[in-house]
């Protein structure tokens, strides 16, 4: 134990002290000595040991909390979700975009909730004609989870003026259902369409750079558990590199082949796959490595033999 030094002196002072002469004092006095030199040295240990316990406890309740929080602990609101991703924080860029073929002033929508208009923002895909549309949405109170904002991404291609949309409109191809402000930042949402599996991958602040693969495996869904003794998938795919601009990374995985064991009457499916990724900061280092759930569409062969 390390005795603060104000303490030390003290208590070394109390212990070193120079006895009177045994001449100036009487019988009693020269038996009460000692025992007081003792009591006091004693007294400055306690305070010292009393010091060092308050101030740890001091340090210890005003010490930060190392490593962060669980991603199930950060509650799914308008204002957790505008901190995570800075687009929201921004207006939008260019002129506002129509979303056709989706109800988005509804009540509840097409996705379980009521559309946040006003924290709808799209952002082009490099070299396409598509976007991402990121739609944060209002879920109602459920009888097992509160009331909460959570975020729809949309991938959605911009159509040429003579199919009646004009050029500011965007047809949906694909989108996710809503996740929550954890999910966000614990694993980003990947969306992807066929036939190419190109889409879009939205992560949180402080992401600059995304790769997704090369490793992919199969995701039997609960309803459907004999799917992964049907499909044969490729253990690892060509992975995706692409910077990150406006918490948006463009994807393309390219067409992806598989086999099933028996005959299928469609030789494209949208099979359920859990993808590697790695994220990256803007001095390369890596953010993490986070294993996402996606809906990958892939070329089945002849069936495996």
């Amino acid at each position: 134990m390390t005795l603060l030094p104000e303490v030390e002196h003290a208590l070394l002072t109390a212990i070193r002290a120079p006895e009177p002469a045994r001449s100036r004092r009487r019988r009693g006095q020269r038996v009460l000595g000692p025992a007081v030199t003792v009591a006091l040295a004693c007294l400055a240990v306690a305070v010292a040991v009393g010091a060092l316990l308050l101030l740890s406890g001091r340090h210890a309740a005003q010490a930060p909390a190392h490593g962060p929080s669980g991603a199930g602990q950060v509650p799914s609101t308008r204002q957790t979700l505008l901190a995570t991703l800075g687009v929201l924080r921004s207006p939008q860029s260019g002129p506002n975009v129509t979303i056709h073929q989706l109800p988005l002033g509804s009540s509840r929508g097409p996705f379980g909730g009521k559309v946040d208009r006003s924290l709808v923002r799209t952002v082009s895909l490099a070299g396409s004609r598509a976007a991402a549309a990121l739609l944060p949405v209002r879920m109602a109170a459920a009888r097992a989870a509160p009331a909460s904002e959570q975020l729809v991404v949309v991938v959605a291609n911009r159509p040429p003026r003579q199919h009646g949309h004009g050029a500011g409109g965007l047809e949906p191809r694909q989108w996710s259902s809503p996740v929550t402000v954890a999910q966000l930042r614990s694993h980003g949402m990947l969306v992807l369409t066929s036939p190419r599996n190109w889409g879009a991958m939205v992560v949180p602040d402080g992401v600059t750079e995304v790769q997704v693969g090369p490793g992919v495996s199969l995701r039997p869904p609960p309803n459907d558990p004999q799917l992964g003794h049907q499909i044969t998938l490729p253990r690892q795919i060509t992975p995706c590199s692409a910077d990150v601009s406006d918490n948006v990374a463009p994807i393309e995985l390219g067409p992806v082949h598989g086999r099933m064991t028996s005959p299928h009457k469609s030789r494209f499916l949208a099979v359920p796959v859990r993808l590697q990724t790695t994220w990256f900061a803007g001095d390369g280092r890596i953010v993490a490595q986070p294993k996402v759930n996606a809906v990958m569409w892939v070329t089945m062969g002849p069936p495996a033999r």
